[in-house]
């Protein structure tokens, strides 16, 4: 019986060191091919594109698979671009991809042609000859490794201090591709539409914190030190950037993924100094408006057209009385209609501050938002859970009359404490005309680590304003394009 029992273990002993054994050659194995296939012209690849003219910007994903004559259709090397837009385009290539590399394979779909290229290690993937729609474009690409993953993320800039050819060109294309650990330092390389061409530069990721399900990391041009261009332009005139890459470390197929890019950017152009800020197309919107409906006729919780959601809005400091969210104000100071430029009676307007585009702003007077505020309550009606809210908005300003009010923004999560989010700036001292100009662009984060804003939580965005200095009647000044995403 002794006997019988020790062959029984021994025999499990035999058997424990044969599984462990398999097992190990097997992880040697996967490692192997693994990296065999790393280093050859399968895989995976991803990049980034932009028609030249910034109409049209996606991310890019291409797979060249190794042939399998028993299922010829589904190797076929095959290009998809993920459009800003929603639109989704899959182009593939007739040509056998060989292992001596790849030169000018050629992908095709409805409006999509160009040329795909790299050498037969893997390296030096080129894409070339890119057309959409007839538009001329680029692609910036990089093989996708586990040892070097690549996360590319599209996105725009816009110019707040402007000349010469970023002066009045609207959004153009702001790429970036993070080739490394996305959650840890790691290189960048930008791609940026600027006078009608395409400029590849450098950048770098570093200064990363780990806050919940999210990274939040620091962005920089060149190297990272002060003065490092991410490129200069076939004018020989320097392009930097700086700003901040959120992104999401969640792994579930049901996260919301919030991962995005925001910060500022400037350029030396042959007029001066230009700059602006720039941010990813993919954010978690949780409040966005541009304004455009308002046409000045009040505020209901169950608005008409012209009129806004007082669900979302609280107004203090009018003549006529304050608003309380839910509330209804559709006369006086409340809803004083549409206008150009140039009223006098205190309240609430739809200013059009250029031809076709309407911002919320108002008419200050004695006794009309001297002090007042506009809150806005904003809530998490998504599944995520986010430790940062970052806050847009653009400003204008009527300077037609000699006193002077302060414009400023702050935030509250019980809409009974607010912290500033910026610092107040003013209305001129001093009449200069009577139309809107542009004043700025305010693209503020917010640090909410401490007290994250959960699904369903509020947080409240308010504008304020009061008299500064000078005498006589107030300055107009209007508030656009207002949005606020999670991160």
């Amino acid at each position: 019986m002794k006997k019988l029992l020790l062959l029984i273990v021994f025999g499990f002993i035999i058997g424990s060191c044969s599984v462990d054994n398999n097992t190990t050659e097997t992880v040697d194995q996967n490692l192997t091919a693994q990296i065999a296939e790393e280093n050859s012209i399968y895989g995976n690849y991803k990049g980034v594109f932009t028609t030249l003219n910034s109409d049209f910007r996606a991310t890019v994903d291409i797979n060249i698979l190794k042939p399998d004559n028993s299922s010829l259709v589904s190797t076929l090397p095959m290009a998809t671009l993920y459009l800003s837009n929603g639109d989704i385009v899959v182009a593939h290539s007739i040509q056998p991809s060989s292992v001596t590399g790849v030169k000018n394979m050629v992908f095709t779909a409805e409006n999509l042609i160009f040329s795909f290229s790299v050498n037969s290690d893997g390296t030096n993937p080129i894409i070339s000859n890119v057309s959409y729609k007839n538009l001329e474009g680029s692609i910036l690409i990089a093989k996708n490794t586990l040892r070097a993953p690549v996360t590319p993320i599209s996105g725009t800039y816009v110019c707040t201090v402007c000349s010469g050819p970023v002066g009045n060109n609207g959004e153009q294309t702001f790429n970036l591709l993070f080739v490394g650990d996305p959650t840890g330092n790691t290189n960048i390389t930008s791609q940026i539409t600027l006078e009608g061409n395409t400029y590849n530069g450098l950048g770098v990721q570093n200064s990363c914190n780990i806050s919940g399900t999210a990274s939040i990391c620091t962005l920089a041009s060149g190297d990272g030190t002060t003065g490092s261009p991410a490129f200069t332009t076939l004018g020989g005139r320097s392009v930097y950037f700086d700003g901040f890459h959120n992104y999401n470390n969640q792994t579930s197929n049901n996260a919301v993924d919030c991962s995005g890019i925001f910060g500022n950017w400037s350029f030396e152009a042959a007029a001066g100094t230009v700059s602006g800020t720039f941010e990813s197309d993919n954010q978690c919107p949780l409040f966005t408006e541009n304004f455009d409906n308002f046409t000045g006729n009040g505020f209901t919780p169950n608005p008409v057209s012209g009129q806004l959601d007082s669900n979302l809005y609280a107004i203090t400091g009018f003549s006529d009385g304050n608003l309380s969210f839910g509330g209804s104000a559709t006369g006086g100071d409340f809803a004083r209609g549409t206008s150009a430029a140039g009223v006098t009676a205190g309240g609430i307007y739809s200013f059009e501050v250029a031809t076709g585009n309407y911002a919320i702003g108002v008419q200050p007077g004695g006794s009309d938002f001297t002090p007042g505020t506009i809150t806005i309550k904003v809530t998490n009606n998504s599944p995520s859970t986010f430790t940062s809210v970052r806050v847009m908005a653009t400003t204008y300003v009527n300077n037609n009359e000699g006193r002077s009010s302060s414009i400023g923004f702050a935030y509250s999560l019980d809409n009974s404490t607010f912290i500033d989010l910026i610092d107040t700036f003013n209305t001129p001292v001093g009449a200069s005309g009577n139309a809107f100009i542009f004043v700025g662009t305010i693209n503020t984060p917010i640090d909410l680590s401490s007290t994250p804003l959960a699904p369903g939580s509020t947080i409240y965005i308010q504008l304020n304003s009061d008299d500064v200095a000078g005498s006589g009647s107030r300055d107009e000044f209007a508030i656009d394009d207002i949005k606020v995403t999670g991160m």
